[in-house]
């Protein structure tokens, strides 16, 4: 393998969920894409992460990383999301290039050296996002995603010209900036714009999904929205803190006024309808402070615990490209056809680690 830092070097990352009959093809389209795009000296690895979805997925997954030195097969303990399955991806690249994209086929592989070109003639650009003119979405997807544009250039400071995709190309340095994160509720975007301002889009096709359905309807994209609001953005806290100023000015004003017409005409200070409208206004203000504030603590609490945001379950992938071996942490084993034996290791992931201890080989206990 050569260096992290050869420009020569591409990852691809892959959350993968549901998707088993587009994979086969997945696979095949990135691995004639990236053998085109690294030739005879470069080197290039696919890192699927299964993020626990329904069918086949592991098994095809597995079968796959046991037949090819490039890839690499990921699978978490439980369905995690897909920007903590690419965050785990991430924390696993060696590439100086790291390309991530979703599993559907709507993102065409063989654009992918659109967007390697584009950041190779741009040294000061860091990441590059491939988007569409014209996304291959249903009109209530496509109307939730222009609102959840809006809200991240309103909220978190995105330029108005950047939209947001997972189709991107980063550096393998912004890349390895994602091995400290452990937040429970990631997304991908704004912790970019958190490491560099030098994102770029870049136009590319977008076709249509040919087998299932987006699993991001308008509840998921509200959701999102709202994440993204309380996990990368103060402005909600600063516009309670507006809205308290504001009120208690209000009620400062309304009780001088009160009092000097109290003083001068000796009028009686209304009743009980001001009062009301008065005591629904400021239990209303403060139960929506309440809640706000109430889901900060509770981000706060789940960042500090120690619990990880993702646990891998299994990691599998070819022992060396030169030879039939293949290492799987799921079950410890490592197979190799050559010696037609089988070495039994207990193996620890937690942490994406192998730790564990060889036993004798079956040839030796038969």
């Amino acid at each position: 393998m050569q260096s992290s830092e050869d420009p020569h070097t591409y990852s691809v990352v892959v959350p993968v969920h549901g998707s088993e009959g587009m994979l086969t093809e997945l696979y095949e389209r990135l691995t004639s894409v990236m053998s085109a795009l690294v030739g005879n000296e470069g080197f290039y690895e696919l890192i699927f992460v299964d993020d626990v979805g329904p069918g086949r997925t592991w098994s095809i997954l597995k079968d796959l990383a046991a037949g090819d030195s490039h890839v690499r097969a990921i699978q978490l303990m439980k369905n995690s999301g897909q920007a903590l399955a690419t965050i785990c991806g991430l924390q696993m690249v060696s590439g100086s290039r790291v390309i991530t994209l979703d599993d559907d086929l709507q993102h065409p592989p063989e654009e992918i050296p659109i967007l390697v070109d584009f950041l190779d003639e741009h040294p000061e650009c860091d990441v590059v996002m491939g988007i569409s003119l014209t996304r291959q979405h249903s009109p209530l997807r496509r109307l939730g995603s222009r609102m959840v544009n809006r809200m991240n250039t309103i909220f978190l400071d995105k330029p108005a010209d950047l939209s947001f995709s997972s189709f991107r190309v980063m550096s393998g340095l912004v890349a390895r900036s994602f091995s400290s994160v452990q937040l429970p509720y990631p997304a991908i975007g704004p912790l970019l714009l958190r490491v560099t301002s030098r994102i770029q889009n870049v136009v590319v096709e977008h076709h249509p999904r040919r087998v299932g359905r987006s699993g991001y309807g308008p509840r998921k994209l509200f959701r999102q929205t709202v994440g993204n609001l309380v996990g990368f953005s103060m402005l909600p806290l600063q516009a309670l803190a507006a809205i308290g100023i504001l009120g208690i000015f209000f009620t400062v004003g309304y009780a001088t006024y009160l009092l000097v017409r109290y003083v001068v005409s000796g009028a009686g200070v209304p009743g009980f309808t001001t009062q009301a409208l008065l005591l629904t206004l400021m239990f209303g203000v403060s139960f929506f402070a309440f809640g706000v504030i109430g889901e900060y603590l509770i981000r706060i609490l789940n960042s500090t615990a120690t619990t990880p945001p993702y646990v891998v379950r299994a990691d599998v992938r070819l022992v060396t490209p030169s030879s039939d071996s293949w290492q799987s942490e799921e079950t410890g084993v490592l197979t190799d056809s050559s010696r037609g034996g089988i070495d039994w290791q207990e193996v620890e992931t937690a942490e994406g680690r192998l730790q564990g201890r060889r036993g004798q080989d079956r040839n030796d206990e038969e």
